[in-house]
């Protein structure tokens, strides 16, 4: 009790000595004079997205790869569909701002944080639901640009994948795909590479027989002749 009672008093002096020092020295950069001014946050994420839609008509295909009207319409189905939803903060227009805005210019999380003026973990929230409700839109839009009952001519005429094709009741979307078994692992691949040399061994071994055969027969006749 008796040290804190000591103790407090000379707190008091303590403070007292550096607040005339401060008043002595106003210039001096240990503690600032004055407080700093808050770092202004410019233009938000909305009012980007808007000036993109009202201003010129480029601005929008420029900055997103895709012009207004077709944004517009992207959103808007996004919302009927129920694939997007509005944010606290952050609408759904916005939200495919946000998303195209990365996939055009190939930026990242922390580029499109700066620019929208939102914390990195929320956009990379957006970004990921955008690009999800992307892909559930595709199983609706995208179509194959053509009719994959017939064969392509690619194929059909070409002597290289026909002859493997021609016997064939379809194929993955009409699309050829190049294909390695790797054996390292696949024990069954092992098996089969294995058989395929034994066979090859065995059908080289047959043709050298019948070849020297047919070398005796030959010789044969040539003593026959010369006896003869």
């Amino acid at each position: 009790m008796g040290d804190e009672n000591i103790r407090h008093p000379w707190m008091i002096i303590a403070l007292q000595e550096l607040r005339d020092s401060l008043e002595d020295n106003p210039t001096s950069s240990t503690i600032p004079s004055t407080r700093q001014p808050k770092r202004e946050r410019g233009e938000s994420g909305a009012q980007y997205i808007h000036r993109l839609l009202t201003e010129t008509p480029t601005a929008c295909q420029i900055q997103l790869r895709l012009d207004r009207t077709m944004f517009v319409r992207l959103v808007n189905l996004m919302i009927d569909r129920d694939l997007l939803y509005d944010g606290k903060y952050v609408k759904v227009v916005e939200q495919v701002g946000i998303c195209l805005y990365i996939l055009a210019k190939g930026l990242s999380y922390r580029d499109a944080s700066d620019k929208f003026k939102h914390s990195i973990s929320t956009i990379c929230k957006y970004y990921n639901e955008v690009l999800e409700a992307l892909v559930n839109l595709s199983f609706d839009i995208i179509r194959p640009h053509r009719d994959l009952s017939k064969v392509p001519p690619e194929v059909a005429n070409s002597t290289r994948y026909w002859p493997y094709f021609k016997d064939a009741i379809g194929a993955f979307d009409g699309t050829l795909i190049d294909a390695i078994v790797i054996d390292t692992n696949d024990s069954m691949a092992k098996v089969r590479h294995r058989m395929a040399r034994r066979l090859w061994r065995a059908n080289r071994s047959e043709s050298d027989n019948e070849d020297q055969s047919d070398n005796e027969d030959d010789e044969n006749e040539d003593h026959m002749e010369v006896d003869g």
